[in-house]
Formats: structure tokens, C-alpha cells, sequence
């Protein structure tokens, strides 16, 4: 309902209306609103009135909207704000009352408006704030207050409103920070005074504020700042001093070396204007000598020194000439400056409290966390943990939602943790196109990430590289050439001679021989490094009686490799071999009982596997060594692959085996003849017993 030139809201204008949620109104002329012309909006939250003629509201005006969140009334013609004039919005949170006219704030102009958190009252017509304008505001926020030309505010004016934490003054006429009138905004952290005229900051300014983070002093009249003006402030970020005529002399030494200490806090534009010698030099990098004072202006008979203060004053004297009298209560005026006529005694003044308003809530006596803040309950303010934190109020601790589940993070998205919040990060491979949700990244048509001898195939989160046929590595670089017809040549038993044949040098870097010994003692790689155009390679000091395994490599620009290998054995000597067979074999036969038969044995033997002969199967001994003999011929080999199917098993006992003469020589080494003693046989058995070669 924009610029339809309504003129006068009346009575039965919205009547058609009694569901609305939001109404614009700006822009139509509106010269006057009938009392109850929202009689029948109950439920409407948001009313813009901006823009229009309206002079003159009143209690009645807004009758009837108990569910109002927010209202306009900028840029329009109102004069006054009467006592009650919104005690029909209780739940008002936002009021716009910049660009009026306005002179006159009523006390009690917004009272019952609990839940109120910001007061918009720029570019307007006042000149003073009473006690009271500002009173039982237990949830304002910010107050902004900006060209008006105010002059004076009254020391209460703030006392019921405790948890303001933006205030604007800028663009009016105060001459000298309100200190009475913020000290008790314990909860403030932005604070606006420029474009005031402002000559001096006093030691006590900013006393109290400990929450105070930003403080806006820009286009001034500053000429000094009191030592001790910031000390209250532990959470200082940020002072703007722009234009204004610094005179850097002995009264504001102590600033430079106090922002030395403090490299985080910004502070700028602070330029010095006098001494004239350090003119148009920034704060912090004149000369510490010339911060002095002249002493050519001590009278009285004053005793002067030249960089700490101007003049030490006698008795009943003080200002920066010792001209004025300006006797602080606690009788200190030796630090005492004279502005525009005006002494100004630094941090010595005491000053006697001012009485506390008597607000319609109670406030608790706790003292808040810094992740807390006060909040209404009721008719109390009490201490509330800020969203993100938990605890009683006076205690807070971060919440950490990426643990608790509490965060919004979607799929192929991280969690981080912040102090009272999270953020949602993409995981690598993925970005963020639209707010929260987390895309693939298409990294082969984006980034081309992979090598020209490459073809790149996209993956969910990621990519992968393919080396075209006749490359090889991460670089894909052409696939050096396999050495082939690797030889061995032992040329004794340390020593030995490794040959392969050439390789192309256009695709091969370096060839590398490699090797180690092999088994149990096996020991770290050893590398002999060659040109790509050599074919030999010795290795020496080697170990005896020893196996290795011996690997030659080329490798390409890529660091890819090609590599072939062999096991090289060096001679063991035999005799160390049958003695830890005899060993193992005894060991793992000795408990086993021998089993009786009538056919021809073949019995797991000491040094390897032995084949019995045996006595005929038709009667008893034949004295004169006339028995059946099983020739081994081609069961050699059976022998040797432990593939013979055994009959019986005997456990022999070393000392029973008597060897004799050589019976021919098979697959695996000798054959020899032997006897087996037993006990109450004279003649024993006839063995033959095979033995790995010597």
C-alpha cells in the first residue's frame, strides 16, 4: 500500500484487513491516524510508516498491536514523544524515529516496553536528555542518538537502560565525554563521540567500561588525552582520533610508549599539531624529546619542569600556567590543564556519586561472564550464557557443537568448532556453490591437474591420472627400458660380476644395481648408482657361503623403474648342511616306536632318506650273504622329491650304521652301501644310504 496518497489512516480503513502480518504504509501522505485505526490487527508484527506528513502520535494510536516487533516512523514530521506513546506495542523490539523534528522526549516516553532493543533517534532536534526519557528500558541494545546538538545528558538518564552496548553521539555539541552517564553501561562495546567538540579527554572518561571495544573520536577538537584514559579498557580493539590538533607535549608523552606495548590495538590518525618542530608527524613515530612543555607561561613564582608537567603549582594555584584557580577536592592541582578557560585536573577530582534511578525491574548483583550478558526474566534482569555457551550466566563455557551434533554441516562437509558457534568447511575436493552445500569439483575441466602424456578421469572428491600407452610414473615420462639377460659370474667367494645388456639411453636416467643378503640374516638394500649406458657391475665383500638377491634397475626422469632379478647362492660347504639334517631329522624321530613288517622299508633315514634291504621272505638268514637286493635305479628320483609312500618307519641310532663301499651314484649324489647292527642279529641289515653330492 506504497504511495497511494492516503492522507488520513481512519478508524475503518484497515477493518477489511485482520490478518495481517506486515503493513506498509510509507510514502502516502499520511498527515494523521485516527485512534484505532489497528483496532483489528492483532497479529501484525511489522508496521512501516516512513516517509509520510505525521506530526503528532499518541497512546491510542497504536491500540491494538500487542504482537508488534517492529515500527517506522522515520523521515517524518513528529515534534514530541509523550509519556506512554507506545504502551500498547508491549512487544516492540525495533523503533525508527530518525529524520523527525523532534525536541522534547517526555520521561516515561517509553515505558512498558520491556523488550525493546533498539531506540533509533538520529537527526532530530534534541538538545537535552532528562532523567527518566530512557527509563525501565531493561533490554535496549543500542541507542543511537547522532546529530541532535546535544549539549548536556542528564547523569541518570542511562540507569535504567543497563545493557545498552551501543551508544551514538556523534554530531552534536557535547564538550566533554558524558562520563557520569555511560559509567554504569557496564555492557557497552561501541562508542561513538565524533563530530563533537571535544578539546580534552579526561583520565576518567571511559572509567568502568571494561567491555569497551571500539571508540570512534574522530573530527574533534582533541588537543590532549589524560594519562590513564584507557586503563580500564582490557578489551580495547580500536580508537579513532582523525583530525584533531594533537599538542604532543609533555602532557601526552605517556601515549606513545603505552601503544608501543600494545601492538594489536589500532589507533589512528593521531597526528601532532604542535610542537611545531614535530608538526604533521604521526603520534607514535615523533621523537619522544620533543614531547616537552614551554615554561614561559609559569607565573605565581611556580617551580617548572620541562617534561613531565608544565608548572608545579604553589598553594591555592593550579592550571597549565599556575594562572587559574582550580583546586581539585583532594587538594592534588599540580597536574591540572587549562581548555578553553576550564581547569581540568586529571584523575584527582573526586566527585561524589550520583544517586541510582529507581527502575521498575530488579538487577542482579552477579557479575556476568564475558560469553554472558543480561537478559529479562520476568520483572528481573539476570545473567544469561550467550547463545553458543552454556553454564549459569556468571559462568560460561563454549558450546562445541561439531561433538554434540547441534551443528548444520551436510554431507562431504567438516565441522570446526568456534568460540559460541561453528563453521561448515568442504572437504577437499569439493566446494562450496551454493550456502552449505558442498559440490564436487570437477578438477579435470578446472584445474587440468594432470601431465600431457595423461588422460585425468573425475571422481567423487577427486581425480586420477592415466599415463597414455608408453609412459609410466606420476610425470607419465616415457617407460625406460627393461635391462634384460642378467648374468652372474662368481669370481670368488666374496666377489661376483653382475652383466645385463644395454638399455636406450633416450628413455633411461640411471641404472641401479641393488642387493642384499637374503634370508633370515637379511641386511638393508645396497646400491651402486650407473650411467644408463653401462652393462657391468661388480659386487664385492660379499659374505661367504651366503645367497643374495641382487636387483638392477632403470629409471626414467619420473623416478619410475624397470627392474629385473636374480638369486645369486654362493657355495655352502656340505659338510655344515648334512650335519644340521642329521640334527633335525634325529630330533624329530627320536620318540617315535618302530612298527614291525614283512615287506621291503623305505624308512626316513639320518643324513636323508634310507631304503632298507631286507631278509628273503621264504626263511631265516642266509650266512653267506645271498639276499635279495632292491636296486634304487629309478626311484632316485622319488627319493629326492619325498614322494615315496613309506610302509614303515624305523628310529636308527647313529652308532648302529656302519657305511661301506660305494653302490653307484644317483639323482641327488653317492650311494652307499651300509650295515644295520641290531640286537641279537650277528649279520644286522644291508642299507643303502643316498648322499647329497660333495
Amino acid at each position: 500500500m506504497d504511495s497511494q496518497n492516503v492522507g488520513v489512516l481512519k478508524h475503518a480503513s484497515l477493518r477489511n484487513y485482520p490478518f495481517l502480518y506486515e503493513l506498509y504504509l510509507k510514502d502516502n501522505n499520511i498527515r494523521s491516524i485516527e485512534p484505532g485505526s489497528f483496532h483489528h490487527q492483532k497479529d501484525l508484527e511489522l508496521l512501516w510508516l516512513q516517509d509520510n506528513k505525521l506530526i503528532n502520535i499518541s497512546r491510542e494510536t497504536f491500540e491494538g498491536l500487542k504482537t508488534l516487533n517492529e515500527l517506522r516512523l522515520d523521515h517524518n514530521k513528529l515534534q514530541r514523544i509523550f509519556q506512554g506513546t507506545f504502551s500498547y506495542t508491549p512487544l516492540l523490539r525495533k523503533l525508527d524515529l530518525r529524520n523527525n523534528t523532534i525536541s522534547v522526549l517526555e520521561e516515561g516516553a517509553f515505558d512498558e516496553l520491556d523488550y525493546l532493543e533498539n531506540i533509533l533517534l538520529s537527526f532530530n532536534s534534541l538538545t537535552t536528555i532528562n532523567k527518566g526519557v530512557f527509563g525501565n528500558l531493561m533490554s535496549l541494545k543500542t541507542l543511537e542518538l547522532a546529530s541532535n546538538g546535544l549539549k548536556t545528558i542528564d547523569g541518570n538518564a542511562f540507569d535504567c537502560a543497563p545493557v545498552v552496548n551501543k551508544l551514538v553521539l556523534n554530531g552534536n555539541k557535547l564538550d566533554k565525554i558524558p562520563a557520569k552517564v555511560i559509567a554504569n553501561l557496564k555492557f557497552l562495546e561501541f562508542l561513538y563521540v565524533n563530530n563533537n567538540p571535544l578539546e580534552l579527554i579526561e583520565a576518567d572518561a571511559f572509567k568502568g567500561l571494561r567491555r569497551l571495544t571500539t571508540i570512534e573520536l574522530s573530527h574533534c577538537k582533541i588537543s590532549s588525552i589524560q594519562n590513564g584514559s584507557f586503563d580500564d579498557l582490557g578489551h580495547l580493539e580500536a580508537v579513532h582520533v582523525r583530525n584533531n590538533p594533537l599538542n604532543c607535549n609533555c602532557h601526552l608523552r605517556w601515549l606513545p610508549t603505552w601503544l608501543s606495548r600494545r601492538p594489536g590495538l589500532t589507533f589512528d590518525g593521531a597526528i601532532c599539531h604542535k610542537p611545531n618542530d614535530i608538526s604533521g608527524t604521526g603520534l607514535t613515530s615523533a621523537n619522544l624529546t620533543s614531547f616537552v612543555c614551554s615554561c614561559a607561561a609559569c607565573k605565581m613564582d611556580a617551580n617548572c619542569s620541562g617534561e613531565s608537567v608544565n608548572c608545579s603549582c604553589p598553594d591555592n594555584w593550579a592550571g597549565s600556567s599556575c594562572s587559574d584557580t582550580c583546586q581539585s577536592d583532594s587538594g592534588a592541582v599540580g597536574t591540572c590543564q587549562n581548555f578553553g578557560g576550564k581547569c581540568f585536573c586529571g584523575g584527582n577530582i573526586t566527585t561524589k556519586p550520583l544517586s541510582r534511578a529507581i527502575c521498575s525491574f530488579n538487577i542482579t548483583s552477579a557479575k556476568c561472564s564475558e560469553n554472558g550478558e543480561l537478559k529479562k526474566n520476568g520483572s528481573r534482569l539476570e545473567c544469561k550464557c550467550n547463545i553458543g555457551f552454556e553454564g549459569n550466566g556468571s559462568y560460561c563455557t563454549d558450546i562445541n557443537e561439531c561433538n554434540t551434533g547441534k551443528h548444520f554441516c551436510l554431507k562431504h562437509s567438516v565441522c570446526i568448532n568456534t568460540q559460541g558457534s561453528h563453521r561448515c568447511e568442504c572437504q577437499e575436493g569439493f566446494t562450496e556453490e551454493v550456502e552449505g552445500l558442498c559440490m564436487d569439483v570437477n578438477e579435470c575441466s578446472r584445474q587440468k591437474p594432470c601431465h600431457v602424456n595423461a588422460t585425468c578421469y573425475n571422481s567423487l572428491g577427486s581425480y586420477t591420472c592415466i599415463c597414455h600407452a608408453g609412459f609410466v610414473g606420476d610425470s607419465c615420462m616415457p617407460e625406460p627400458e627393461k635391462p634384460t639377460d642378467l648374468k652372474i659370474t662368481v669370481i670368488s667367494s666374496t666377489e661376483v660380476s653382475v652383466s645385463w645388456t644395454a638399455v636406450d639411453i633416450s628413455k633411461t636416467k640411471l641404472i641401479k644395481v641393488e642387493y642384499k643378503r637374503f634370508g633370515i640374516h637379511g641386511e638393508d638394500w645396497e646400491v651402486i648408482n650407473l650411467q644408463p649406458n653401462e652393462t657391468r657391475a661388480t659386487l664385492r665383500e660379499l659374505t661367504p657361503h651366503a645367497n643374495y638377491l641382487v636387483r638392477v634397475d632403470s629409471h626414467s626422469d619420473g623416478g619410475f623403474q624397470n627392474s629385473l632379478v636374480i638369486v645369486v647362492a654362493l657355495a655352502v660347504s656340505l659338510f655344515v648342511l648334512i650335519i644340521i639334517a642329521v640334527l633335525l631329522v634325529y630330533l624329530m624321530r627320536r620318540k617315535k616306536k618302530p612298527k614291525r613288517g614283512s615287506n621291503p622299508q623305505y624308512v626316513p633315514g639320518l643324513e636323508d632318506l634310507i631304503e632298507m634291504r631286507t631278509r628273503t621272505q621264504s626263511g631265516g638268514a642266509d650266512h653267506r650273504g645271498n639276499r635279495d637286493h632292491l636296486e634304487l635305479g629309478g626311484n632316485l628320483h622319488s627319493f629326492a622329491s619325498g614322494t615315496v609312500d613309506h610302509t614303515d618307519e624305523w628310529e636308527i641310532e647313529r652308532d648302529r650304521l656302519l657305511t661301506g663301499q660305494k653302490l653307484g651314484e644317483g639323482q641327488f649324489g653317492l650311494v652307499l652301501e651300509g650295515t644295520l647292527m641290531t640286537d641279537g642279529d650277528l649279520d644286522g641289515f644291508r642299507l643303502s644310504v643316498p648322499f647329497m653330492g660333495f
